[in-house]
């Protein structure tokens, strides 16, 4: 697996622009975003490789496995094994969301 850190600017006009990607990208947390973000994005990064390539994944899990077990905000959007690829509307994405908000709350409830 690589942790990549892809660098964007965004425009006085909102236009979203691609600078650069580091295939090895600084993890220091020398100042209060970086350690608020960072632990949360490796821990999350590490719970998608080990249920994605660990070793409790089973060769038969689905895509659909994948994705409804996905850690925080992540998304599948290839899947070299199966040749899955992401082509979700917003309104897929926006109703798997809330999904998945709906499970955490009645997990909460439950509790």
């Amino acid at each position: 697996f690589d942790l990549l850190g892809c660098d964007f600017m965004l425009s006085a006009t909102n236009k979203l622009s691609l600078l650069e990607i580091n295939t090895n990208p600084a993890l220091t947390l020398d100042n209060s975003t970086l350690a608020n973000m960072l632990p949360g994005i490796v821990e999350a990064t590490l719970d998608l490789v080990f249920l994605s390539q660990g070793p409790d994944r089973k060769l038969s899990d689905s895509d659909d496995f994948l994705k409804e077990k996905l850690p925080g905000e992540y998304q599948l959007i290839f899947n070299e094994g199966t040749g899955y690829s992401y082509k979700q509307t917003r309104k897929q994405h926006n109703a798997m969301k809330a999904t998945r908000e709906a499970a955490k709350e009645a997990s909460a409830n439950n509790a």
